[in-house]
């Protein structure tokens, strides 16, 4: 029995994603992030996922990644298996696209040096839908134009400092759109949220067995 087989996860997403994780002896599976001085590891054993906060990368890139015309960032790499299981077209012979994983807490560093390895694809961001996931975007989509970005949240509102500019929002309005617009800014990216309320694809995966 294959562990993922409790998920029902597509065999194309399987099969696309096996050469980038480990079984390892336990039956569980591995996801290396590494950085440039240690490795961490996401874990998947019986249905559960143990997600890591790292300074490393997962990467899932079959070809080269000057050749890549699409980046889709996950904050693990089980979201990243959760999202194409509902979009296996993006996986079919010859795409041009790569997923990798920051870990639950990303940081600038993470996105310059992806932004530097992938100079040809177009950003995906696949963050959660709560409060913290939609900071995520736009904390990604500052870092990637090379600005910091600071977020103060006080009870529903939230204070954004970017490019020594303050910026005061509503939380529960905060979007990726809402905040480039209310900013006056034009990100090159796109975001993609699971249906029907949920905060993650896994989310979504899980609901569906």
């Amino acid at each position: 029995m294959h562990p993922f087989d409790s998920l029902g996860l597509a065999a194309k997403v399987v099969t696309f994603f096996e050469p980038f994780f480990h079984y390892a002896e336990d039956l569980s599976i591995l996801f290396a992030y590494y950085s440039q001085s240690d490795i961490a590891f996401e874990t998947f054993i019986s249905g559960k996922v143990r997600s890591v906060a790292t300074r490393g990368i997962w990467q899932a890139c079959p070809t080269h990644p000057r050749c890549v015309r699409d980046l889709y960032l996950f904050p693990s790499a089980m979201e990243a298996l959760a999202f194409f299981h509902y979009k296996t077209s993006l996986l079919s012979e010859g795409s041009e696209i790569a997923a990798v994983s920051t870990g639950i807490l990303p940081h600038k560093e993470q996105v310059l040096l992806l932004k530097e390895r992938y100079k040809e694809a177009k950003l995906h961001l696949v963050c959660p839908s709560d409060l913290a996931g939609r900071i995520a975007d736009c904390k990604i989509a500052l870092w990637a134009k090379g600005l910091n970005a600071f977020f103060h949240c006080d009870r529903d509102s939230l204070l954004i400092e970017f490019g020594g500019r303050n910026l005061l929002l509503p939380g529960s309005m905060l979007s990726l759109s809402s905040f480039q617009k209310q900013a006056g800014l034009k990100f090159s990216l796109r975001t993609h949220k699971p249906r029907n309320r949920y905060n993650t694809y896994y989310e979504l995966l899980l609901d569906s067995i």
